[in-house]
């Protein structure tokens, strides 16, 4: 195993990480090893193996990840992967912008934890997020549909956890008229 992402996920568990490496074998006895909790392995390719990651508990902070064929004889790995408690969105401002998009908005959330893979998701559009600290993300909103649409915060790229309450997206307001037609 010579790498693996997403490098960290939710100390719940039931994050799908996939190990990137060399000559895997597609066997039954396919197998991950987290610390020391074991979990089925999914075949994907001889440089591929998906694992989905076991719940470990909030004391658990970072853990090394290693992979067996015969579900005895593991790799050795330096590779950590990094427990970090789930983001919990709490508000956004404002909750409502036109569907041409170029809105940047803040969403207020428990957790959250500067990466890379910071990201909004609207409806089935993902965008990058911009860390602002530990409770506050700004995205800026995609061209979208009108309508109500639910929108989910990650910070892994993998994870995804939903705002309280749909976002919604209004029709692009046009102007066709002003008055007074000039000023005093």
């Amino acid at each position: 195993v010579t790498r693996f992402s997403p490098s960290s996920g939710s100390v719940d568990g039931g994050t799908h990480i996939v190990l990137s490496g060399y000559n895997f074998i597609n066997t039954e006895q396919l197998t991950c090893k987290f610390a020391d909790v074991t979990v089925p392995g999914r075949w994907i390719s001889s440089s591929s193996v998906e694992c989905v990651t076991p719940n470990m508990g909030s004391d658990m902070k970072a853990v090394f990840v290693a992979l067996s064929v015969n579900g005895a004889d593991f790799t050795s790995s330096d590779l950590l992967f990094e427990y970090v408690e789930s983001s919990r969105p709490k508000s956004v401002t404002p909750y409502k912008a036109p569907s041409k998009g170029g809105v940047g908005i803040i969403i207020e959330a428990e957790r959250l934890h500067f990466s890379n893979k910071l990201g909004c998701r609207f409806g089935l559009v993902d965008v990058p997020a911009s860390f602002i600290n530990a409770t506050h993300i700004r995205c800026t909103t995609p061209a979208l549909p009108v309508g109500l649409i639910a929108l989910s915060i990650t910070n892994n790229g993998v994870d995804y956890f939903d705002t309280a309450h749909a976002f919604e997206v209004e029709p692009d307001m046009i102007v066709t008229s002003t008055f007074p037609y000039r000023g005093g």
